[in-house]
């Protein structure tokens, strides 16, 4: 049996969210962001983000990102980390680096980054996933598919083996 890190276990206690990310909306790479953050200007996300930091010591929060890459045959989708918030604060203009336009919050958090190891619309439940959750369109929004959540966490599962 494997030895798991003990953020293995704090990211199966959580409570777990979706983030996206694409060139075209933010107009920026995913790897020009900061790791563990999201910015936004949109108002509903700022509250869910501040009543996520507000659960004090209830259950915690982990936001699973997710970056679509637009190419010739259509978009790729890798899962690219996964983090806890821990604080939303005034963003700033290098927190979305070339962005075209201005983001007025940024959530930061620590957690686990995938580079784009983690590919997820070759799973043949993404199809369904990526339509229950209008291509992503959303925002920040709780991942209410607990098949979803179970098969993120399988993916996730080798990047918390402690001593690996």
């Amino acid at each position: 049996m494997q030895r798991m890190t003990d953020d293995w276990y704090r990211l199966l206690r959580a409570s777990h969210y979706l983030g996206y990310h694409t060139r075209p909306a933010m107009s920026y790479d995913f790897d020009q962001a900061r790791d563990f953050s999201l910015v936004t200007s949109n108002a509903k996300e700022v509250k869910d983000a501040q009543d996520l930091l507000k659960r004090g010591t209830g259950m915690e929060a982990a936001i699973w990102v997710i970056e679509g890459l637009h190419g010739s045959t259509g978009t790729e989708y890798y899962l690219r980390e996964v983090f806890h918030p821990t604080s939303i604060a005034p963003a700033h203009p290098g927190d979305a680096p070339g962005a075209r336009k201005k983001f007025d919050w940024r959530l930061n958090g620590a957690g686990q980054r995938f580079s784009r190891d983690v590919r997820l619309d070759h799973h043949p439940w993404f199809p369904a996933f990526l339509e229950d959750n209008g291509n992503f369109g959303f925002g920040l929004r709780f991942l209410r598919d607990q098949d979803v959540k179970d098969e993120f966490l399988k993916l996730a599962r080798p990047y918390f083996v402690a001593d690996r």
